[in-house]
């Protein structure tokens, strides 16, 4: 037996015998992601029957401030000019 021959057994074995675990496991694989986008796709939020809150035996809602920022704090820019000109 060649030494070429030793060495190609020895390099495409291995992937020859892997080779089947990996195409099942990709195929496994496309069939839940075909099942999960057609999960997603699929779904349609509910829209509530009574646009107005229950009356009566509840606090009204009181929309609060959002937190301050401390002094300390710098806001950054959203955009930055460009110092390279």
């Amino acid at each position: 037996m060649s030494p070429d021959l030793i060495t190609a057994a020895a390099l495409a074995g291995p992937g020859l015998l892997l080779a089947p675990v990996c195409l099942i496991g990709h195929r496994l694989q496309a069939r839940h992601d075909n099942a999960a986008a057609a999960v997603i796709a699929s779904y349609h939020p509910l829209q509530p029957t009574d646009p107005d809150p229950p009356h009566g035996g509840g606090e009204p809602v009181v929309a609060r401030p959002g937190p301050e920022l401390p002094d300390n704090v710098i806001s950054f820019p959203t955009h930055r000019r460009d110092r390279a000109a």
